[in-house]
């Protein structure tokens, strides 16, 4: 379900994975995010686009090349500031669900799973930008 800024799964059915190589791609690519059934054998990938236009045009296109529709029911794109009709488009031509957020319901308490601006390493690691993935749980009744 969705209402195009938000994709909302039931975390009886769904769970979020990170760092996950969800079979049927190149081992050199894995999504940011898997979304998986908890059922079966679905997998979701989900992109996390973030950071200057060219920038996010630049990974839209690599998620494309590396996680092909016919691989996949459903592909998912959270994206972060403004987005450009070009990735609008390809994502689009792409069937490629383009999201600000995703929502896991877990009762009455939720998950939220966003694009962030990218945060370099000062680590092992410097020089690799890493996504900043937040998740918060919330009381619904507490708002």
């Amino acid at each position: 379900m969705s209402d195009n800024l938000t994709v909302f799964f039931d975390s009886s059915e769904w769970e979020e994975s990170f760092n996950e190589y969800p079979g049927k791609l190149s081992k050199d690519y894995i999504p940011d995010i898997i979304i998986k059934s908890k059922s079966g054998e679905e997998r979701i990938p989900v992109l996390l686009l973030s950071g200057e236009s060219n920038k996010k045009l630049k990974k839209l296109q690599e998620f494309i090349d590396y996680v092909p529709g016919s691989s996949f029911n459903r592909r998912i794109c959270i994206y972060s500031g403004n987005i450009t009709p070009e990735i609008r488009i390809m994502c689009s031509k792409y069937n490629i669900t383009l999201c600000r957020k995703i929502v896991i319901n877990h009762g009455s308490f939720y998950k939220t799973i966003e694009a962030t601006d990218i945060k370099k390493s000062s680590g092992p690691n410097d020089g690799h930008g890493i996504d900043k993935i937040q998740r918060r749980e919330k009381n619904l009744y507490n708002t």
